[in-house]
């Protein structure tokens, strides 16, 4: 190499932190994620019961029946897709993943946009429909991502690490 060029002072860029974090962005463990959808569970769970319960008090019958069965799923599915829309449209986590600190991240560790928490909650709807297969595919993935992470490119991440940024400009 040149001895002119070994004079020349070059500022090096501030990108390894920016690397670090990177680095240090890991899915949450699977037992963790669980736990925050067992959280979210109870809450849908808590929901149906106020609506039970003002659908009873207003005069209406609860008789879980054969014929009234789909209509008692459908009321559970609307309920639990309506809690999922919520924490969809206002762009923050869910009450179980705040619970255990988890924060949604990009691949790029940055907070995932709109359109990629819309793909995921229609990517985890297409995981559940697929029996399941979809959630079980993280016991099997080498990082312990489901189907609507890849699908959406977003996980479930510790909040501690990496801290939260901002999205790109």
């Amino acid at each position: 190499m040149p001895t002119q060029q070994a004079s020349f002072s070059f500022p090096v860029p501030d990108l390894l932190p920016v690397a670090a974090a990177l680095r240090e962005a890991h899915p949450a463990p699977i037992a963790l994620r669980c736990a925050a959808a067992a959280v979210d569970g109870l809450v849908v769970l808590l929901a149906l019961g106020f609506f039970l319960g003002a659908f009873y008090v207003m005069g209406g019958r609860i008789e879980p029946t054969l014929r009234t069965l789909p209509l008692w799923g459908g009321v559970v599915l609307a309920v639990w897709l309506f809690y999922r829309v919520l924490w969809c449209v206002l762009r923050s986590e869910s009450a179980g993943m705040q619970f255990f600190r988890l924060c949604l991240l990009n691949f790029d560790s940055y907070e995932p946009e709109l359109a990629q928490r819309w793909l995921r909650l229609v990517a985890a709807c297409l995981s559940l429909a697929a029996g399941g297969l979809g959630l079980l595919w993280a016991l099997f993935d080498e990082e312990h991502l489901t189907w609507h992470d890849h699908i959406s490119n977003t996980f479930p991440s510790v909040e501690e690490t990496p801290p939260r940024r901002a999205r790109r400009p």
